[in-house]
C-alpha cells in the first residue's frame, strides 16, 4: 500500500481540484457529507493525516456524491497488481476485441471511481497500471495514495467504436465519476488512436466479417503477400528470389521464414508482419493476408481508402539535458528516441526507461519529451539525481553451473561480467534468485543450501533449463560455416528462421528449408563451406 511521502502533493492536489475541475461541481461550503458511513479507511490504516484530508477533498469536491454503474458484465479483476491475474484478464480482452467502457473502483467504496473507454482494453488497461500513477491527476494521486492493491478493475460494456464516445458521454454525465478529471469526452476517439490501435481495430473487424481469414495466425502458417499498389501476387521462387504471378496456382509462402528469406531487403521483423496482416494496409508497398482470397483486385478500392485514412505519426521529440549545467545538448532537442540512441551510443530502451522520470543517466544526461522549466532545471542542480556508472555492479553474485556446483563467488557484477564472458547486468539480474539457468549458469545473490539445489533440480517447472548449445547447420551435406554458431538464437538470426523450428530438427537428420542442424559437429575431420 502507498502512502503520500511528499507533501508537495498534497498543494498540488489542491489546485488541481479547486481550480481545474468543472466549476459546476466545486465544493458547496453547505453541503457536509458524512464521512463516517462511508468505508474509506478500512484498508488505509498506514495512511497519514494528510492522506485521510486528500480521500475527504475526493468526497467534498462534488455537490452530489455518486454510485459507481452497476456491474452485469462477468469481465472484473480484483487483483490487478498481480501478474498472474492481470495476464488472465487482458488475454479474455483480447479474445472478445475488447473496445468498449472500463471503469476503475476504488474497493471500499463504491463512490469512488473512475470512468475511461478504449478501443483496446487490454493495452488502455495496462497503460495505466503502469502509467497512471506517475501523473498528477485526479486518478494518478488517488493512486499513489491507495496503491492498485486497493483498486478493482470492471469492464461495463462492449461496444463499436462508432459509438464509443457517444457511450463514455452516458457513463460520465449520468455518473459523475469522482476520480475522473471531466464529466464529458468531445473529442472523436479515432483523433488519438495510437496507429497499433488503428491496425488492431481493423485486423479484428475484417477477420469477423471473413470467416476465410486465418483468426488464430501462427508463425509456420501459409502467408500470402500482395505488392501496392498493382495488387499482384508475390511468390519466392526454387532459387529463393521473389517473382511475380498472375495465377491461384501454389501463390503463397510456406510460412513467415520463407517470405523474410526471399525480401530480405525489406527487413520486416515478425510483429510488422502480424500487426499489418488482414488489415488490408499497405506497409512498404505490401500486403499481408492470411488466406486465399482469390482475386485481391475486388478490394483495391478498401486497400485504397486504408492507406490515406492511415496517419502517419512524427516521432516524439526528446530533450537532453546535461547534468553538470542542465544545458541542453545541441541547443535543440533531438528528433525521436531513435536519433538521441544512435548519436549518444545509448540504446532506446535505457532512455525510455528513464524518461520523464528526474534521473540522470550515468552518462550524466536527463531525457524529457518536453523543456522543462526553470524551476525544475533549480531543483536538480541543487539535487542531483544521477545514477553511479558502477554502483549496481559492485554486489555480489554466486555462481553455479548446470549441477548446481560452485564456480565462483564474484564481489562485484562487473568481474562476473568479464569472467564469464556475459554482456548484459540486466539479463543477470533477470534470471538472478530465479533457480532459471542462463547459458548454463545460475546466479544468485546468496550461497544456496543442499536443500534449495534438490528442489530446483528435481521441480522441472521452476528450474527451466536454457543452456546455450552450439549448432552446426548443413546444406548439401556442406558445413554453412567454418566453425559453429555459439547458441540456437543466433543460427536463427543469421538464416532469418524460427529459433523454435531449428530447436524442432536439430540432430533429428531433417531437412528444414534446406538446412540441417546438429549439436554436434557431423563431420569433425573436414570442414568446408558450400
Amino acid at each position: 500500500m502507498n502512502s503520500f511521502k511528499n507533501k508537495k502533493n498534497i498543494s498540488q492536489f489542491r489546485f488541481l481540484y479547486l481550480n481545474k475541475s468543472n466549476k459546476s461541481f466545486l465544493l458547496n461550503n453547505s453541503y457536509v457529507q458524512n464521512i463516517s458511513n462511508l468505508n474509506l479507511y478500512s484498508t488505509l490504516s498506514s495512511v497519514k493525516n494528510e492522506g485521510r484530508d486528500l480521500i475527504n477533498l475526493f468526497l467534498k469536491d462534488l455537490k452530489f456524491i455518486k454510485i459507481c454503474p452497476q456491474i452485469n458484465l462477468n469481465y472484473d479483476c480484483f487483483s490487478f497488481d498481480n501478474l498472474v491475474e492481470r495476464t488472465k484478464f487482458r488475454s479474455r480482452l483480447k479474445g472478445n476485441y475488447g473496445t468498449g467502457i472500463y471503469m476503475l473502483k476504488y474497493k471500499n467504496s463504491d463512490n469512488l471511481f473512475y470512468i475511461g473507454k478504449s478501443v483496446n482494453l487490454s493495452i488502455r488497461l495496462n497503460n495505466h497500471y503502469l502509467r497512471s500513477a506517475k501523473y498528477n491527476s485526479r486518478l494518478g494521486i488517488f493512486l499513489q495514495l491507495v496503491g492498485w492493491s486497493n483498486i478493482s478493475v470492471h469492464i461495463l460494456e462492449f461496444c463499436d467504436e462508432k459509438n464509443l464516445t457517444n457511450r463514455e458521454n452516458f457513463y460520465l454525465n449520468k455518473y459523475l465519476p469522482s476520480l475522473n478529471g471531466k464529466f464529458s469526452s468531445s473529442y472523436s476517439s479515432s483523433v488519438y488512436r495510437s496507429l497499433s490501435g488503428i491496425l488492431a481495430h481493423r485486423q479484428s473487424l475484417y477477420r469477423k466479417e471473413d470467416l476465410r481469414l486465418n483468426n488464430h495466425f501462427k508463425y509456420s502458417d501459409f502467408l500470402w503477400v500482395y505488392s501496392y499498389p498493382e495488387l499482384i501476387n508475390l511468390k519466392c521462387t526454387v532459387d529463393g528470389y521473389p517473382s511475380k504471378i498472375y495465377n491461384d496456382t501454389d501463390p503463397c509462402f510456406k510460412n513467415i521464414a520463407e517470405f523474410k528469406k526471399s525480401f530480405r531487403l525489406y527487413n520486416l521483423n515478425n510483429r510488422i508482419i502480424y500487426r499489418y496482416l488482414d488489415t488490408y494496409t499497405p506497409y512498404k508497398g505490401l500486403i499481408f493476408i492470411s488466406a486465399n482470397i482469390g482475386n485481391v483486385k475486388n478490394f483495391k478500392d478498401l486497400i485504397s481508402r486504408n492507406y490515406f485514412r492511415t496517419p502517419v505519426y512524427l516521432s516524439k521529440k526528446i530533450w537532453v539535458y546535461n547534468s553538470n549545467d542542465l544545458s541542453l545538448l545541441n541547443n535543440s532537442p533531438f528528433e525521436s528516441i531513435k536519433s538521441t540512441s544512435r548519436l549518444l551510443k545509448i540504446a532506446p530502451s535505457s532512455i525510455k526507461s528513464i524518461l520523464n522520470t528526474e534521473i540522470g543517466i550515468s552518462k550524466g544526461y536527463y531525457f524529457f519529451d518536453h523543456e522543462i522549466s526553470d524551476k525544475l532545471k533549480s531543483d536538480l542542480l541543487s539535487k542531483p539525481n544521477v545514477r553511479d556508472p558502477i554502483s549496481n555492479l559492485r554486489i555480489e553474485v554466486w555462481v553455479y553451473d548446470s549441477n548446481l556446483e560452485l564456480i565462483d563467488k564474484f564481489n562485484s557484477q562487473q568481474e562476473m561480467l568479464r569472467v564469464l564472458d556475459l554482456k548484459r547486468v540486466r539479463t543477470v539480474n533477470k534470471y538472478k534468485d530465479t533457480g532459471i539457468n542462463f547459458r548454463g549458469f545460475y546466479f544468485y545473490s546468496f550461497e544456496i543450501d543442499n536443500s534449495l539445489k534438490k528442489s530446483i533440480l528435481d521441480n522441472k517447472n521452476y528450474a527451466k533449463y536454457t543452456k546455450a548449445k552450439l549448432v552446426w547447420v548443413m546444406v548439401n551435406n556442406l558445413l554453412i560455416k567454418d566453425e559453429p554458431f555459439l547458441s540456437i538464437i543466433s543460427a536463427a538470426k543469421y538464416l532469418n528462421l524460427n529459433r523454435k523450428m531449428i530447436a524442432k530438427y536439430i540432430d533429428t537428420n531433417k531437412i528444414y528449408l534446406g538446412y540441417k542442424f546438429y549439436s554436434k559437429n557431423p563431420n569433425p575431420f573436414f570442414n568446408n563451406k558450400p
